[in-house]
């Protein structure tokens, strides 16, 4: 009783996605009553029903009590001439049973969870194939919806975590948009696999810069100050370095160590290094006029550049 447990739909209120089921049932076989059992330990629960009048009755010896320890459907086309049926008190008394069929309904692993009957009160010859093929269908779409609840959940899990992931992802890019262009980011996160450990030979352009006696500076102003002179500094150099597509390897109190051709491969490192470097000279005497403005000291940087074979790699 696990399965019917975990659909968590015994005692639940009518829904009109199983209730249209059963219209459909009665429409179909033009039977007076129609509906969708779901089997407890000792009851039967009407999920859906039409033309029934009650929720629940005791499982025991009914109808749907044998269809569900079938595969396939069980029909009676007239119980009081079938052997096993004759007899039955609800065949000999009320609701006086004479016609059923009834289509067990499974879920995972084909656990049998209910049924999806129809009843006459009068016998009747049998049922088309036609007709059986549609109730067939019928049934497999009651399936379907039984465990639609857990498809959803699942759904919205999948769709709590894809959120999840691009976020993180978002994050990550942020965080890497801090030291690598936005060319590069997209490179690492979309082609992981290719960080793979270790190293390989590639010729490319490495730039230091520094500041000019920094620590002379460092000594003589108060540690609010320098912290505010280096974010200055460090945010108008960062965005020259990514500009000209650098990637930040090291960020050492004063000192920037960026290279041009790794992880991202270029032809024309060397003139991007040289370009950088350029424009980040140009960049401080912006950068001096800001700080003159906020009372703080002028600064000075020095920039070294080197091109040769060097083993990059994660």
């Amino acid at each position: 009783m696990d399965a019917v447990h975990s659909l968590e739909l015994l005692d639940t209120d009518p829904e009109d996605r199983f209730d249209r089921i059963c219209r459909l049932v009665r429409e179909i076989l033009g039977v007076p009553v129609s509906y969708i059992a779901l089997m407890d330990d000792d009851r039967q629960f009407f999920k859906a029903e039409c033309g029934l009048g009650v929720r629940e009755t005791p499982r025991e010896g009914t109808f749907c009590d044998m269809t569900i320890r079938r595969t396939g459907p069980m029909l009676v086309p007239n119980a009081d001439a079938h052997p096993a049926w004759k007899d039955s008190p609800f065949v000999c008394g009320p609701p006086f049973v004479k016609f059923y069929l009834g289509f067990p309904l499974f879920i995972k692993e084909m656990q049998a969870v209910g049924t999806l009957c129809a009843l006459d009160f009068e016998p009747r010859e049998g049922v088309e194939e036609e007709r059986m093929a549609l109730l067939n269908d019928l049934a497999r779409i009651a399936e379907t919806e039984l465990t639609l609840k857990d498809v959803l959940e699942t759904q919205a899990q999948l769709i709590a975590r894809e959120a999840e992931l691009r976020e993180r992802k978002n994050f990550i890019r942020r965080v890497l948009g801090r030291y690598v262009t936005d060319e590069v980011a997209e490179h690492v996160l979309s082609s992981p696999e290719e960080l793979h450990i270790g190293g390989e030979r590639r010729e490319v352009t490495i730039l230091m810069s520094d500041l000019r006696g920094f620590t002379v500076m460092s000594d003589k102003l108060g540690p609010e100050k320098v912290v505010q002179i280096l974010n200055h500094y460090l945010h108008h150099m960062v965005e020259i370095v990514l500009k000209w597509g650098g990637t930040i390897d090291e960020i050492i109190g004063d000192a920037l160590l960026i290279i041009f051709g790794a992880p991202l491969e270029m032809d024309d490192h060397a003139k991007r290094a040289a370009s950088c470097a350029i424009e980040m000279q140009q960049a401080m005497k912006n950068l001096n006029d800001i700080l003159t403005k906020e009372g703080l000291v002028e600064i000075h940087c020095g920039i070294g550049l080197n091109t040769g074979e060097v083993v990059v790699g994660n």
